[in-house]
């Protein structure tokens, strides 16, 4: 299982893999989980 997300903490990048988030270890990647929630809203 490969990284979708970088560690660059784009915001850009997170909303683009927004879907392949649940599937990958960010448990780092606070920010991007709140910045989904913030575009996509709760699944």
């Amino acid at each position: 299982m490969r990284k979708i997300i970088n560690r660059s903490k784009e915001s850009s990048r997170c909303n683009l893999d927004c879907d392949r988030f649940w599937d990958t270890d960010h448990t780092d990647d606070i920010r991007c989980f709140t910045q989904m929630f913030v575009e996509k809203g709760f699944p």
